[in-house]
């Protein structure tokens, strides 16, 4: 099973992903990606197995609204994805 992911890099929110049985497109990698995939793979599916791809997509999409709502990232000032950016907002608005 293949996963695309699209990062907004300001926030380093996660955007939206696909999880399908092909690569449709030539892909290409920036290291913010590179970056989250290796987090996704450390943090989230070492030694996991499912029993069908209907599982991996519940799990991922689970783990996915975690990592925007709820963990933090030094770069980020120990704020999540989705606190940043409403910080962000917040001071822009205010500005």
């Amino acid at each position: 099973m293949y996963l695309a992911s699209v990062l907004d890099i300001g926030t380093r929110r996660l955007l939206g992903y696909s999880m399908g049985e092909h690569v449709r497109a030539e892909l290409v990698l920036g290291a913010l990606a590179e970056s989250w995939f290796a987090t996704l793979k450390r943090e989230f599916l070492h030694g996991k197995q499912w029993i069908d791809q209907r599982q991996a997509r519940r799990d991922v999409l689970q783990w996915t609204a975690f990592y925007n709502h709820r963990r933090r990232h030094s770069a980020l000032g120990m704020f999540s994805p989705v606190e940043y950016e409403n910080r962000s907002s917040t001071l822009a608005a205010a500005a």
